[in-house]
């Protein structure tokens, strides 16, 4: 089956519409935010009575009160700054954790569909760096946008009391920052982006070489590689180069306008103190209100490139969050009690998105019996051990299990009814133990696990290590061998004793020995359980009970596997074609 993957990054791309519609999705803790906003309201109220209470002492006024006023003020503010900082912190790891959670669930109840057509880097990349850039910006609008506008409006309100020319002479430069803000924002944005971008794929192409470090040493390709990845490095570099460039005109810029910023309000001050028109003390608060302002006005302006990116962020959040969900996970009505019988395929056709993949599948697989599904490459054998699972839902027709629609039956309880073999054994890094009872929702004591492990024929292993049963395994079992793997497989579905098993070419990665080892056990221990396999083992098809052949999606027969052989010409031809290569 073959996936359509996106590949491209959707970085900075959004709108408002998904910006805002992520918060109702997030569980935002409200009460912290509400806290975070009054005590970033208080530092703003705070702020703005600074300047005044300091211009006193500052213009020769040294009387007790005022000192007190000034000293008071002062420590307020640097407390409710400090608290402020700390609460909003606090507020967004809650949030960004809160987010996390509730993705990573979503995620796990998504609809097989989605992921056919998503790469897994973008979906983890959504999970970790998208939830807490989104989430980071929305906290910063929800806390601190009101107040940054209240403490704005106060010292306009302040300034205008004093002379309107003051307060004038102030904004008239505002639009010339916001504008200059916009512009190196957008500089630094795409210089970030082109970062972004170089570093994705140089990740990428770097974990794709070390995790297949044996082909480029078997095809002696190490040079070749070596420059590839000294160009990639060198692509970065460039971006970095052109990012130092923007950083240092923007600081240059910053620089002249700083100076102006404070030129301009500074001198015009200074003509309406000579002037009489302002006092020393009103115009010492309007100096130190300058400083303020500016460091304002550039914070809300330059949190538009942060915006931007967020706004790329929470839309790809948002197409999980709104992605259509796998029917019936979360419980229901359905019919718990799975009872073991026939299979049946009625009509069944199948399409991954505007591909038909099976076309009208008519046939019965037997419980208790041994079934293999056998047909050349893309000829639909995955796609209907995945609907068997109901890992995807027919397009037409319907699946029956002794006798019974199998969309009547409550998800997880159908699911228990089967076990799952794959041709790679799908186990988890961990410790043997947690390979041995992944998905066994009970207690499996050590007695019950050896006895198994040595029925399975993994004991031996589990001996030789000195942690026994809490040995640490590599990620997805890499520390053992294939043969080692699907013995924990074994011993896995074993101890959960299923009265169904569905084998995706279980032993086609393991060599002929340990192949054989496997097809023993699987039919010694799991014998009068129904089993579904895809294979190309002639040894295992002359062994098992009944043999469905597919070619394009279709159903050409079924039967015992000498009926086949007797009677159908594009089995045979597989099977002799088999035969050929094995010799």
């Amino acid at each position: 089956m073959k996936k359509a993957r996106t590949g491209k990054s959707s970085f900075g791309k959004g709108d408002w519409r998904s910006y805002f519609r992520l918060i109702p999705y997030v569980r935002m803790p409200w009460l912290l935010v509400a806290v975070a906003f009054v005590v970033n309201l208080g530092y703003s109220e705070v702020m703005a009575y600074v300047p005044v209470s300091t211009s006193a002492l500052f213009s020769g006024e040294f009387t007790g009160s005022a000192l007190a006023s000034a000293v008071i003020y002062n420590v307020l503010n640097y407390a409710l700054m400090f608290g402020s900082l700390i609460l909003q912190s606090w507020v967004s790891y809650v949030a960004i954790r809160r987010a996390q959670e509730i993705l990573w669930g979503r995620m796990l109840r998504l609809d097989m569909a989605y992921y056919d057509s998503h790469d897994p880097s973008d979906i983890m990349s959504t999970l970790t760096s998208d939830t807490e850039t989104a989430i980071n910006s929305l906290i910063t609008q929800l806390v601190s946008l009101i107040p940054t506008i209240y403490y704005l409006v106060r010292v306009c309100m302040t300034l205008s009391g004093y002379d309107f020319r003051l307060l004038l002479s102030m904004l008239i430069l505002v639009p010339v920052n916001i504008v200059y803000v916009v512009i190196i924002g957008r500089w630094q944005y795409e210089a970030n982006a082109g970062i972004y971008g170089r570093v994705g794929r140089l990740t990428a192409y770097l974990a794709e070489r070390v995790s297949n470090i044996f082909l480029i040493r078997a095809y002696t390709n190490e040079e070749q590689e070596e420059r590839n990845g000294l160009e990639a490095s060198k692509q970065l570099y460039s971006a970095r180069l052109r990012l130092a460039r923007v950083n240092m005109a923007g600081d240059m810029a910053a620089s002249v306008m700083e100076i102006i910023q404070h030129a301009v309000p500074i001198l015009f001050g200074t003509y309406l103190l000579s002037s009489g028109a302002i006092t020393m003390e009103q115009w010492i608060a309007f100096f130190l209100f300058i400083g303020q302002v500016i460091t304002r006005v550039k914070s809300a302006a330059s949190t538009w490139t942060g915006i931007k990116a967020a706004q790329g962020c929470s839309a790809r959040m948002i197409g999980i969050f709104t992605a259509p969900e796998e029917k019936g996970v979360d419980g229901g009505a359905g019919e718990r009690d799975v009872k073991p019988g026939d299979i049946e395929f009625r009509d069944v056709s199948f399409a991954y998105g505007d591909k038909e993949v099976l076309h009208g599948i008519n046939v019965t697989i037997p419980a208790g019996k041994t079934t293999a599904l056998v047909g050349r490459c893309g000829s639909g054998k995955t796609t209907m051990l995945s609907l068997i699972e109901r890992l995807y839902t027919p397009s037409a027709g319907s699946i029956t299990l002794a006798g019974r629609d199998v969309s009547e039956y409550d998800l997880r309880s159908y699911r228990d009814h089967f076990a799952y073999v794959q041709q790679d054994a799908g186990i988890f890094g961990g410790t043997l133990r947690s390979a041995m009872t992944y998905g066994i929702k009970r207690e499996v004591g050590d007695a019950e696990l050896t006895d198994a492990a040595g029925r399975t024929g993994i004991l031996p292993l589990v001996n030789s290590l000195p942690e026994g049963l809490d040995a640490p395994l590599a990620i997805s079992g890499g520390s053992v061998s294939g043969g080692q793997r699907q013995r924990l497989v074994l011993t896995r579905e074993l101890i959960k004793g299923r009265s169904c098993m569905l084998l995706d070419e279980p032993t086609s990665a393991l060599d002929a020995q340990s192949a054989l080892s496997i097809q023993s056990k699987l039919l010694e221990l799991f014998e009068g359980t129904t089993k579904v396999m895809i294979t190309h083992d002639l040894r295992l098809l002359s062994r098992v009970d009944n043999v469905i052949f597919l070619e394009n999606g279709r159903v050409l027969d079924s039967g015992a596997p000498a009926e086949l052989m007797a009677r159908c010409e594009g089995y045979r031809s597989l099977v002799l074609c088999g035969k050929e290569d094995r010799g």
